[in-house]
């Protein structure tokens, strides 16, 4: 046990010595769980500076230790370890994403021996242990989409992310997470949102997305299966071959399932299994069916004559396109002839959608030189210009 214990510590002192790998910023939730044989419920660190002690109290919530200590090398008398781990518990709770979102409260006491004081660190947490694990890593905002899309689709009540570099704020996640609902049919009604950001400020933060549903989920999921099946049987009866499989026909399929109604619900559910819906639900239903059969399109939220309208946003072999599957008759258009329709839209939202300019031939080099001809005297024909 001695053997194991000297050797236990030596392993931890080399490894948190100048944050290293082990006790790195850079942690992951997923980290294996290590069982401490030094006590059945403490673990036992060493730091041999402050960046070391912020580590190891790092490395504790990480692991989801309610309890641990860690042995000051360096701190020379009981007001520097005061001062130290009053500032690293702060750090940790007010600026790592982690500590932010998952601890209460760290409380500490510490007790001097020979050569170093012994910190027996204490931490109450604010989620569980499942919560955390929870937590989907992704690389950057954009990235959160696709899992919260997910969520939605399984009327999740939260989803949560750790978010490598993150460069928005709360309104532009808000922002983000209507457009990802737009474009989720089978999420069909509309969830209340709240997003929460641990911390407060910083390019590495936490994302809560908090969905409250306003019906019934189990209710919701079922309907939501039921509209899947609606979508892949009118596709099935279609039978579109490859070569046949538009924007503009998968509408043509969706306007003889459906009537369009001003005044109808706003669901692809609506229109698709109950055969009656609004603008909303007919760029939904559209959406789907594009999903459905890997057509790249978005619905997009603006105004037509000064009225709220959605309409979809697709992608042709001529570039983007606008394509309004309320118009009696319905075709692409590019932000020119939109606009020049009465429609207004933030563009900064959507991509582009401008006229089709085909790469220009390249230029054979030899094209502008004149052939010359062989034989004549100068002024008769075969004759150059600048011919001396």
């Amino acid at each position: 046990m001695k053997k194991r214990l000297l050797a236990l510590t030596l392993a931890l002192c080399l490894g948190l010595s100048g944050c290293t790998a082990l006790l790195n910023r850079e942690y992951s939730s997923s980290t294996p769980h290590v069982e401490y044989p030094v006590s059945e419920k403490s673990a036992l660190l060493q730091a041999e500076n402050y960046r070391g002690l912020v580590n190891a109290i790092l490395y504790f919530i990480t692991e989801h230790e309610e309890s641990g200590i860690v042995h000051l090398t360096y701190a020379p008398d009981l007001q520097r370890v005061t001062d130290d781990l009053d500032a690293a518990c702060r750090e940790v709770r007010s600026e790592d994403p982690l500590g932010a979102y998952a601890v209460e409260d760290i409380q500490y006491a510490a007790e001097h021996f020979t050569s170093y004081y012994e910190v027996t660190v204490s931490i109450t947490y604010a989620r569980t242990v499942e919560e955390v694990a929870a937590i989907v890593p992704v690389a950057g905002s954009s990235a959160i989409r696709q899992p919260v899309s997910s969520a939605m689709s399984a009327f999740a009540d939260k989803c949560v992310f750790r978010v490598s570099y993150f460069t928005g704020d709360a309104s532009s996640l808000r922002q983000m997470v209507w457009q990802t609902w737009l474009d989720t049919p089978l999420a069909l009604d509309r969830p209340t949102v709240r997003v929460s950001l641990y911390p407060g400020s910083g390019t590495s933060r936490i994302i809560e997305v908090a969905l409250d549903w306003p019906q019934d989920t189990k209710a919701l999921a079922e309907q939501s299966a039921a509209l899947e099946q609606r979508a892949l049987q009118l596709l099935e009866l279609a039978n579109l071959s490859p070569e046949e499989l538009t924007p503009e026909a998968l509408l043509t399929v969706l306007r003889r399932a459906a009537a369009y109604d001003p005044e109808g619900e706003s669901t692809a559910y609506a229109v698709l299994v109950e055969g009656r819906g609004n603008a909303l639900g007919f760029a939904q239903a559209l959406r789907l069916l594009c999903q459905l059969t890997d057509l790249e399109a978005t619905v997009a939220e603006g105004r037509r004559d000064g009225q709220r309208q959605f309409w979809l946003i697709v992608n042709t072999p001529e570039g983007y396109r606008h394509l309004d599957p309320t118009l009696p008759e319905p075709a692409y258009a590019t932000d020119d002839a939109f606009t020049e329709a009465g429609y207004t839209w933030d563009a900064g939202r959507y991509p582009s959608c401008v006229e089709y300019t085909p790469p220009a031939e390249p230029e054979d080099p030899d094209a502008s030189e004149e052939p010359q001809e062989e034989g004549g005297e100068p002024g008769e024909e075969g004759e150059q210009p600048g011919s001396e």
